[in-house]
């Protein structure tokens, strides 16, 4: 399983580390977030990506973020999507809520064409297949996804005309 590399020291309750991701926890609820998140995160986190490794990203030490790399559904084209995860034993949980805006985001489009993947995560890129939840499934891991970023409570509510799709990434045989 991977998970946070941050040293135990600073993942401590009552560390200013731990003041952070509360404080980030609490402001990934509000509209000014996804605006100025919504384009910016994405791009600091693949640049922190690259310069360590795969090691880290920029928001790694709030939520688990990995690096999804997944082909454009119709162009074909290899894209790189950071996005936060939840373990799942050697499995990672994904989910599409693209900042609660109403359309689902071109990635999960793309890994319902084309589910065979790679995940950049704690520097190990790993070849995961990408599949839907099932309802039973999306009942059990919906609260855990919550719980590791409460926004998504948020985006839900914002993205009222769709479901959030959510996907496990599973590793693969290649």
């Amino acid at each position: 399983m991977i998970v946070s590399t941050a040293p135990t020291s600073l993942r401590r309750r009552g560390s200013p580390l731990e003041a952070y991701r509360r404080l980030a926890k609490r402001f990934g609820h509000t509209k000014t977030a996804m605006v100025l998140f919504r384009r910016s995160v994405p791009v600091g986190d693949r640049f922190v990506s690259k310069i360590s490794g795969g090691r880290h990203t920029l928001v790694g030490i709030v939520v688990p973020t990995l690096i999804l790399l997944h082909t454009g559904r119709q162009s074909g084209k290899h894209y790189e999507t950071p996005l936060m995860y939840l373990p799942l034993g050697n499995s990672f949980v994904i989910a599409g809520s693209n900042w609660g805006r109403t359309d689902h985001p071109a990635w999960s489009a793309n890994l319902l064409a084309h589910p065979d993947a790679t995940v950049v995560a704690a520097g190990q890129r790993i070849a995961v297949r990408a599949r839907l939840v099932t309802p039973e499934e999306r009942q059990e891991l919906w609260p855990r996804l919550v719980e590791t970023w409460p926004a998504f409570t948020t985006y839900a509510a914002r993205a009222s005309d769709r479901e959030i799709r959510v996907f496990i990434l599973e590793r693969a045989q290649r």
